[in-house]
């Protein structure tokens, strides 16, 4: 039985770190034009996960976007056609603080994009966390 505890707490050590709980914080200063978007593309996790994204804006309405994959230049697509194809997994827009939860599928890397909805600037703090 004490030759099992040592194999028992290895197997449970590796099932823990096999999908590690992400935690991430980012500030943007966005402005309109050419800055008004920013994309943080995410590392596929190892199992299904379940995030919480925060983007709090200081002056401006926002729209935070929860993409499959990581192509930046899947953004550039309309979004009726993402959503045609299940690449939006989380979508929210005009106001200056979002919170939104998605289900990412094991091994599949995402995006999270914050935008402007007004033509002014602000600063805007995005927080991603696993649950």
């Amino acid at each position: 039985m004490r030759r099992l505890l040592p194999v028992v707490g290895a197997i449970a050590l590796l099932a823990a770190t096999g999908c590690k709980k992400i935690n991430i914080e980012k500030s943007y200063d966005l402005e309109p034009g050419d800055n008004s978007n920013k994309i943080l593309i995410i590392d596929p996790p190892s199992r299904e996960q379940q995030i919480v994204v925060t983007a709090t804006s200081s002056e401006a309405n926002i729209g935070v976007l929860i993409l499959k994959g990581n192509d930046e230049k899947a953004i550039e697509q309309k979004p009726e056609k993402l959503r045609s194809e299940g690449a939006i997994l989380a979508e929210k827009s005009g106001e200056k603080t979002i919170t939104l939860e998605a289900t990412i599928p094991a091994k599949t890397p995402y995006m999270v994009m914050v935008s402007l909805m007004e033509n002014k600037k602000s600063a805007v703090k995005l927080t991603v966390k696993g649950k």
